[in-house]
């Protein structure tokens, strides 16, 4: 039944993401009571590093800035879940730059920057 599960919210996060890609956003009615759990596991690319010094590419927290704003955008009632502290216990770069950057998106003021990535 997990595996099910699993393929099925798989299923349903490829058909938002590649439906609003194409510009047709589907509409769904929010649901009530508890929202979907969503746990983005991954590597370098889930926690959003950008600290090698030669790019000059800023900090978006990954893939997960776009996910939020998609799935947002389709109606969907989410949370992402997770507890690595990364990027910001600083051990792979400091994506702030010493608290001189921080992203026009933010997923962190909407208490969203939860994650299970690390570094790889």
């Amino acid at each position: 039944m997990a595996k099910l599960m699993k393929l099925t919210l798989g299923a349903l996060l490829m058909a938002a993401a590649s439906t609003a890609v194409m510009g047709q956003v589907p509409v769904v009615e929010e649901a009530k009571g508890e929202p979907l759990r969503i746990m983005c596991l991954g590597d370098s690319i889930t926690v959003g590093y950008t600290d090698n010094p030669h790019w000059k590419e800023p900090f978006k927290f990954g893939y997960r800035s776009r996910l939020y704003t998609l799935l947002k955008g389709a109606g969907y009632h989410f949370t992402f879940v997770g507890d690595s502290p990364q990027p910001w216990n600083k051990m792979s770069g400091d994506p702030s730059h010493g608290g001189t950057y921080k992203p026009k998106f933010d997923l962190r003021d909407l208490g969203q920057d939860h994650h299970q990535g690390g570094g790889g």
